[in-house]
């Protein structure tokens, strides 16, 4: 949901691609959110052959009483000085690129194991 909430409304193949899971996946999940009334499905209005992805104002309701609102984290942050929440904003970018990595390097370890267990199982 935080990809939605960042980025817009998508369509799932996006959601999909941004997630790095497959479609059906999103699919299913989006299909349970949309039953919680958290998403909703839109048409496109730059290509009605496509349908759109988008937060629900309940959703955005249910976020703010759940981790507060904007203000709360403003209030916060203008206690930095700008060299400390640069170095903040320095810190967090590298910690993120830095798990984007490991998950990466997962991902690879998963599918080479995947690849492996297939061929042992291929006659031969």
């Amino acid at each position: 949901m935080d990809i939605l909430d960042q980025r817009g409304a998508m369509t799932a193949g996006s959601l999909a691609t941004a997630l790095g899971l497959s479609p059906s996946a999103v699919t299913t999940v989006i299909d349970r959110l949309e039953d919680l009334r958290y998403v909703r499905r839109t048409p496109n209005p730059a290509d009605r052959r496509q349908v759109l992805v988008e937060l629900t104002p309940l959703l955005r309701r249910r976020a703010r009483e759940l981790y507060g609102d904007a203000q709360e984290v403003t209030a916060t942050l203008e206690r930095y000085s700008p060299a400390e929440l640069r170095l903040l904003r320095d810190f967090v970018r590298w910690d993120r690129e830095r798990n984007q990595r490991r998950a990466d390097r997962l991902t690879r370890q998963v599918q080479r194991a995947k690849t492996k267990r297939q061929d042992r199982l291929l006659p031969g």
